[in-house]
């Protein structure tokens, strides 16, 4: 008879939903890191390549997330450096404890905002820099 109840009960749970052998259920893990940003960057001299300060990339996703940098500003020459590496623009990979620093061209005009967009796995987030203001 407990046999039978518990046939039951599996079969019932299974019917609402429940799983029985779940993946990736470990809080934290999947297609986004640890959210993070880069403080913006102000009175920078025009033209110049701005660096932004490091961030430290966390998560629990050990094969590490996507990771893509595009210009927000029109010629802002985006790129993206993973733990001091020469800086690229194309696409790449990114490891839970790595760092992650952004650059580009701030703008030829006074007073200009030049913004950078970068994604990491599903996350979005933006490094931007402005102009000093004459």
């Amino acid at each position: 008879m407990r046999w039978l109840f518990m046939a039951f009960a599996a079969l019932m749970l299974t019917a609402c939903g429940a799983d029985f052998f779940p993946t990736n259920s470990t809080p934290g893990t999947g297609d986004a890191p640890d959210g993070f940003t880069f403080p913006q960057k102000t009175n920078v001299t025009l033209g110049q390549l701005v660096q932004s300060d490091p961030v430290t990339v966390t998560g629990s996703n050990t094969g590490g997330w996507t990771i893509s940098v595009s210009d927000g500003t029109t010629g802002a020459n985006s790129q993206y450096s993973i733990n001091g590496q020469a800086f690229t623009s194309a696409a790449g990979t990114i490891l839970p404890n790595q760092t992650l620093r952004i650059q580009h061209t701030a703008a030829s005009t006074n007073g200009t905002l030049t913004t950078s967009n970068v994604t990491v796995g599903t996350f979005k987030t933006t490094f931007q820099s402005i102009t000093a203001v004459q």
